[in-house]
């Protein structure tokens, strides 16, 4: 029997099965905690995934929209020139008629 400083009594069998209780109830709190972390780093890493693919998505849909608007561009350059090719040659042909009216 061994004595507790409350003067309780327990015997050799139940001081062991306290001691291999309370070892038991650490694992598990050890287990759970490194659970939760292990859940938390997860949900970590799960979430910064998330914000790299939203990220990169964006950036992806600005560079085609970059894209677009240089394409759109060059096309209004292209059709500007072409604009400006054909009023030269109606200016020319327009005044080709008015030398030949004198």
């Amino acid at each position: 029997m061994l004595s507790t400083m409350h003067g309780l009594r327990l015997s050799l069998g139940h001081t062991l099965t306290l001691s291999l209780a309370l070892t038991l109830t650490l694992t598990l709190t050890l287990t759970l905690t490194l659970t939760l972390t292990l859940t938390l780093t997860l949900t970590l890493t799960l979430t910064l995934t998330l914000t790299l693919t939203l990220t990169l998505t964006l950036t992806l849909t600005l560079t085609l929209t970059l894209i677009l608007a240089l394409a759109l561009l060059l096309l209004a350059i292209h059709d500007d020139k072409r604009d400006s090719v054909f009023l030269i040659q109606r200016y020319d042909v327009h005044s080709r008629l008015l030398c030949q009216c004198d």
